[in-house]
Formats: C-alpha cells, structure tokens, sequence
C-alpha cells in the first residue's frame, strides 16, 4: 500500500492555496493557511521550510510577507512535492539504500525496482495546475498517448 503521510498531504493543501493566491501576486502567511485549512502550524512551519528548501516556493519576509510559489503551477509536479517533504517514494528497503544483507541473492531488487518506475510515473506527471483544475471541475487539457504519456 502506498500511502502519503500527513506532511505531504498538508503541504498540497498549502501549495494548493498558493497556487489559488498566485493570481493575486502576493505572499499568504503560513498562519493563514493552517487556520484556512486546519493545520497545526508547528507542522506546517516544517513542510514549508521543506518546501521552501526544495525550491517550490519562496519566503518573503516583512509585515506583509508570507509564501509564495517559486515556479507557475503547470511547473510543480506531485511527485517533486512528495521528494520535498519526505524523500523519494521506496516500495522496499533495498530502493532506499543499498546495505541490504539480501543483497548478493536478491531476486526480487530489479523486479521492484522497475515496479517502483511504473507506480511513480504518474506522480511526476500530475502537477499542481492538474490538480487545481480538478479541484474547480475543470477537465484536464492535456491529451495522452495510449501509453498515458502527455503529448
């Protein structure tokens, strides 16, 4: 079971919100989106600055300072969000490192590995602007070949 961790799912809420504010063009505090959406903001203060040190967004400082996003919406894909906040998506204990003492015997490590491929592909296709637009009913433009790549 692949399953996203809470800091993920509050740091697409809190890129969701920006990607809202983006239009506006200015800062929204991290204050402000934790009462928005219900967030601790301890923990949110922690995503952001994880965000923040993945280049996804940017912090500007001031009375009226705040976050905003770094690249347009189209540019930040989920997969990136994921990366950010808790390190790249394993399937198993070997993807994350390779001191596994299995190792030497191993069957099964390139099977997963390519597995592992497969199940993140889509997340470095759908990015924040997809993800708007599905929030506001809007259909994706986007077409896709029969393999499911964007064309």
């Amino acid at each position: 079971m692949i399953l996203l961790s809470r800091k993920v799912e509050y740091g697409l809420m809190a890129l969701m919100h920006l990607a809202g504010a983006a239009t506006v063009g200015r800062p929204v505090s991290a204050v402000h989106i934790a009462r928005r959406h219900r967030i601790p903001g301890a923990l949110l203060g922690k995503v952001m600055q994880a965000l923040t040190r993945a280049g996804l967004v940017e912090s500007v400082a001031g009375m009226h300072g705040g976050y905003q996003l770094r690249r347009k919406p189209a540019q930040v894909a989920l997969g990136q969000v994921i990366a950010a906040v808790d390190g790249p998506i394993q399937l198993a204990g070997c993807q994350a490192h390779d001191a596994c003492p299995q190792s030497r015997g191993c069957c099964v490590r390139a099977p997963l590995n390519r597995v592992r491929g497969e199940v993140i592909a889509p997340f470095s296709r759908i990015t924040l602007a997809d993800l708007r637009d599905e929030q506001h009913g809007k259909p994706s433009v986007k077409k896709r070949s029969r393999s499911g790549r964007r064309v």
